[in-house]
């Protein structure tokens, strides 16, 4: 079969056919057809710098397609001054910019495939300038993914508190406690949840053997992913603190309740499994942050506390961002005057300021109502 002479043309053809397929979301094919549309183009450039057909197919880039097509114009490019634009295109810096990020296969999505509203939607989505275009960054993780997200608005009352420090020792978890005796002393009912899932300090310091509830956090965040968690199970997680005075009440969510104590053995294993998504059966995924949340808003929204107090773990971990970025709680940062913790400031407040209109005014965080 003798080669198509006029590529223009049939690069045209591809695109009107791929612009009636995409505005009946048929983006899957439509994406096909504006690659083959690509190739025309270029062929028909080919053409202009001289290129011709060979009598045999065997590597003539004329019947290649991407990614071989350009590899094969890179190991014999045009010459000539027609060849300059084609040239141009085949070197272009933005897929050398990008290095081993750029694509090497065909990708192409409309903006209304899946995923992609979302991304084009998003501020926040470092973008990266090459030229005069601006390539969009989404970096797919396996873990890590909560940081990316965007911080949650303030949360309705009862208000919330994030107690976190980059280090242990550092005062975190005893301010935490000091805060919740001022507040019962004031007759407020204060809830303390301890999020240090690896390194549980507030349930010791703030209950006995006796006040230990059945279940902690940890059983939470297991249970969570297999059967949801009822009135009942809720219930379970609390204990009441000593702490408090006759006037207020202080409620403490450990991390480990007395059936986990019972079996020790069996903590680390749960741990484990706490950190896991959790899937649902229509597909929709949980994280880490999202199952931190909802156990949150569950006690938040039965309008038995005046405010919510959170001990988050020490560092940047995946389970920190729950407790910064997630909860819609005013954030406490504790640290020493030690290089570590500046180094540990720079990196997150640096991550944070993505999030922030560097040209516009700093978040309002007030809250309405609150009376502590």
């Amino acid at each position: 079969m003798a080669y198509p002479p006029n590529m223009p043309a049939a690069a045209r053809r591809h695109i009107e056919a791929a612009d009636i397929l995409f505005a009946k979301s048929r983006g899957d094919v439509a994406g096909y057809l504006y690659g083959i549309a690509a190739e025309c183009a270029l062929k028909a450039m080919m053409l202009e710098a001289g290129m011709r057909p060979s009598e045999t197919r065997r590597d003539d880039p004329f019947f290649a397609h991407f990614p071989e097509l350009r590899s094969m114009l890179r190991d014999a490019p045009p010459c000539g001054r027609r060849g300059t634009p084609l040239l141009r295109l085949i070197n272009d810096d933005r897929c050398k910019r990008l290095g081993a990020y750029a694509r090497t296969d065909r990708v192409l999505a409309g903006p209304d495939d899946f995923g992609a509203a979302r991304v084009l939607a998003d501020s926040t989505v470092v973008q990266v300038p090459i030229g005069g275009t601006r390539i969009r960054l989404v970096d797919r993780r396996l873990v890590g993914g909560d940081w990316q997200r965007q911080p949650a608005s303030a949360a309705p009352l009862p208000a919330r508190f994030a107690f976190a420090s980059l280090k242990g020792g550092v005062g975190r978890s005893t301010a935490l406690a000091v805060v919740a005796a001022d507040l019962a002393t004031q007759g407020l009912r204060v809830l303390a949840i301890d999020l240090d899932i690896e390194a549980p300090g507030l349930g010791p310091m703030l209950l006995n053997d006796d006040s230990l509830p059945k279940f902690g956090v940890l059983d939470a965040l297991v249970e969570n992913g297999l059967a949801g968690l009822d009135e009942r199970f809720l219930a379970d997680l609390i204990g009441p603190s000593m702490l408090a005075n006759r006037r207020g009440r202080i409620d403490v969510i450990p991390v480990l309740g007395r059936r986990s104590l019972r079996h020790p053995a069996d903590v680390l294993a749960k741990i484990a499994r706490a950190y896991a998504e959790d899937v649902g059966d229509n597909g929709s995924v949980a994280t880490f942050l999202d199952q931190v949340r909802s156990l949150v808003d569950s006690f938040a929204k039965s309008n038995r506390y005046d405010a919510i107090l959170v001990d988050a773990r020490a560092g940047l971990h995946e389970t920190t961002a729950s407790s910064l970025m997630g909860l819609g709680a005013e954030v406490f940062v504790f640290g020493r005057d030690e290089p570590q913790t500046f180094q540990g400031f720079r990196v997150l407040l640096a991550h944070l300021a993505r999030f922030v209109d560097a040209g516009g005014p700093p978040p309002d965080r007030r809250r309405s109502g609150w009376r502590g």
